[in-house]
């Protein structure tokens, strides 16, 4: 009996060795960066002298099995000197890798915010890091992007306190629609609309320009930002980037031993007057070398050499002269204060990053002003090995005043560039009069620009809220489930306004411009990687994205007030209400499969196709596949110079487009806007056989989607 009982034990020992043989025994650890102790993505892991390897996750993390115990594991990543690790009887490997210069190091955050080697990329694409952008630091983060990022226009519309800048990555796209890129935040498409508030219907003519969505980024949350240029680069997009793209991923928190982070900075900007136009000082106002005090724009008059006049807004005489500076003297030196402060932390369950920044800026203009106040929270949790989520928030509210108008219909202060070179322009610093009449006037039509910018107002309260929130399931290590949603709600109220006894406006009027806009976005991404063998690496993704949004806007031209200060319907003869709406649904399906040989050759495809609800129900169905090759000519070749270090080779090609903006398929009616608005010219209805309303029909009721193709080498 104990013979058997041995017989069935060594039987026993010898199945669970075999057993434990054949399963393997599994290795996993985390691989930090040397430095910083950062986690380090994305990391081969190689067991020496098979093809048996994964690669870390976001977290830094591996995990798998090997045949027998002992042998070494070998890491590598493009910038990171290759580390090789014995294994021994552990179960647990940890490194941290070090730097190497000779590398290439730059890794982009590329669509749909996935982290890729620039080496891989069939495709042009910029970056700028967020040290760059604390560098002689602007309110408006476009503007910081100047001199940053070739090959991109970047334009400011104005000198205006908080004026929109126009940025056009792949040139001009578009007639009729917008040209500019789409701005992912955090892989979350956001608003970058500036709509302004113009002579449309009626209203108060001007053109008041007001900034970008995208402007009211804190460059203090960027962590990085990056442009994707190429159709190709953009075709996981869709139509929306057809103008290109550009992607800001902000801070998050850092583990700091234990220990929360506190960072404060503060810089204060001083803005002058850059140049004004050249101008004569040797003739006075007037007209056929005859001195006349009320011409406030046309120096014709003689010549200036002393002789004693008669002002006409003082009655003072006085010896006639030029002031060379009357112009500079109307403007004011600005200045920007800008302070921050953030508090950061974290550890391997998770990370929280908070941050609160203000800005105060006073511009050129008199009486102009800017004050925003951005609020952010991010946090991400590890809730397991295979599960994790991050949260992000941020609140901007902005307030303006005194930006002043566009265009050439009054009341402006364009007028003040080309006033008379013997204007003193303190003669027109009392703008009103103990009764509220306006003061420094010489004409029927003009304004003294003081009265302009001190007594009609120009006022903006915006509000901004953008969430978004990502979580990301593991099942194995080479395969991940990702699920991002985001929202961008924007509630923008003005208040323009014309004081009574304002020249072309002397019965005063106002308008009350409220606007909304939203966007929600859900992405649902699936990523696969495999090491097909040592020299082969292939790369899945596949996707489903719903995009919706909303505009909306009501506002009221109100015109004669019975009290000149009080901006209410109530005080009003005349009020116009007029209400906008538009609502736009996109929906998409994307896939990309790349694969990469020895690491030196990656040729990719993509594909998307989107449903739009501002096409036809026929055509509102278009594809969007892209292809780009990329070889590192440096590897491929093995050149080792001292002359050529890096040469890259890349070739791609796309088809993207545009479709159309909500409801343009459809007649619209609106009231006709009066074109000799200013200067009381009365044109009434019916008017050029218009009886008060008008139709557009801006595409044919079988249009479709406009498309193009885009070759690059």
């Amino acid at each position: 009996m104990s013979k058997l009982l041995r017989i069935l034990c060594t039987a026993a020992y010898v199945l669970c060795a075999v057993i434990a043989y054949s399963q393997g025994t599994r290795i996993s650890g985390r691989v930090t960066a040397a430095d910083d102790g950062s986690p380090l993505p994305g990391v081969n892991v190689l067991l020496k002298g098979t093809t048996i390897g994964t690669a870390t996750d976001s977290d830094g993390r591996y995990a798998l099995s090997i045949p027998t115990a002992g042998g070494s594991l070998v890491f590598s990543f493009i910038g990171l000197q290759t580390t090789e690790a014995e294994i021994g009887e552990r179960t647990v490997v940890d490194v941290s890798m070090i730097s190497d210069a000779t590398q290439l190091t730059e890794v982009v955050v590329t669509a749909l915010g996935i982290e890729r080697q620039s080496r891989e990329l069939g495709y042009a694409v910029s970056g700028v890091k967020s040290e760059d952008l604390l560098v002689a630091r602007e309110s408006n983060i476009l503007n910081q992007l100047q001199g940053k990022v070739t090959g991109v226009t970047i334009t400011q519309s104005s000198g205006n306190l908080g004026g929109s800048t126009k940025i056009l990555v792949r040139g001009i796209t578009s007639l009729s629609g917008r040209n500019d890129p789409l701005w992912v935040l955090d892989g979350v498409p956001i608003n970058n609309a500036h709509d302004n508030t113009s002579t449309q219907n009626n209203r108060i003519t001007g053109n008041r320009d007001f900034a970008n969505g995208a402007s009211v980024i804190n460059p203090d949350d960027v962590e990085s930002i990056t442009v994707l240029k190429g159709a190709a680069a953009t075709a996981l997009y869709g139509s929306r980037a057809a103008a290109g793209v550009i992607l800001v991923t902000t801070k998050k928190g850092k583990a700091s031993k234990g220990k929360a982070t506190v960072t404060f900075n503060s810089s204060l900007r001083f803005d002058n007057l850059f140049r004004t136009p050249d101008y004569q000082n040797q003739y006075a106002g007037g007209s056929f070398f005859k001195y006349d005090s009320s011409f406030v724009a046309s120096s014709w008059g003689e010549r200036i050499e002393g002789q004693l006049v008669t002002e006409s807004l003082t009655g003072n005489v006085v010896p006639l002269r030029a002031y060379p500076n009357n112009i500079k003297d109307f403007y004011r030196q600005g200045k920007s204060l800008i302070n921050n402060i953030s508090f950061s932390d974290g550890n391997e369950k998770g990370d929280y990053r908070l941050s609160v920044s203000s800005l105060n800026q006073t511009g050129i203009l008199p009486n102009a002003a800017l004050d925003r106040l951005t609020a952010s929270f991010n946090a991400g949790m590890k809730h397991s090995e295979k599960l994790k989520s991050r949260f992000g928030l941020q609140y901007i509210n902005t307030q303006s005043q005194g930006t002043g108008v566009q265009g050439a219909n009054d009341p402006n202060i364009f007028g003040v560039t080309s006033f008379v070179r013997s204007t003193n322009y303190n003669n027109y610093k009392p703008w009103i009069d103990a009764n509220g009449n306006q003061l420094g006037t010489a004409g029927p039509t003009d304004n003294n620009p003081f009265w302009i910018q001190h007594e009609n107002k120009n006022e903006r309260d915006d509000e901004r809220f953008l969430a978004n929130f990502e979580t990301t399931y593991n099942p194995i290590q080479s395969l991940s489930f990702t699920a991002r949603v985001g929202y961008d709600f924007d509630n923008d109220n003005r208040l323009i306004t014309n004081r009574v006894g304002t020249r072309s406006r002397a019965t005063g009027d106002f308008l009350i411009d409220k606007i909304k806009r939203t966007q929600a976005n859900v992405d649902i991404i699936g990523t696969y990687f495999k090491d097909l063998n040592q020299d082969f690496n292939l790369k899945l993704l596949g996707g489903f994205n719903y995009n919706k949004r909303h505009f909306s806007s009501e506002t009221l031209f109100s015109q004669n007030l019975a009290v000149p200060e009080l901006f209410n319907p109530a005080n009003a003869t005349v009020n116009t209400p007029t209400r906008g709406f538009a609502e736009q649904v996109l929906l998409g399906v994307f896939g990309e499969a790349s694969l990469s040989y020895k690491n030196w050759a990656t040729l990719s495809l993509t594909a998307r196709n989107d449903w739009s609800s501002t096409l036809p129900v026929d055509n509102r169905s278009y594809f969007y596949p892209s292809a780009s090759l990329a070889v590192v000519l440096t590897d491929a070749l093995d050149i080792k110079s001292n002359v050529l270090n890096y040469a890259k080779l890349r070739i791609s090609g796309a088809q993207v487009g545009n479709d159309t903006g909500p409801y343009q398929l459809d007649f619209q009616f609106f009231p006709v806007s009066r074109k000799l608005y200013q200067y009381s010219l009365n044109v009434n209805f019916p008017f050029a056989g218009r009886l008060g309303f008008g139709a557009t029909n801006t595409l044919l009721a079988g249009a479709a989607l406009l498309s193009r193709e885009d070759h690059q080498l």
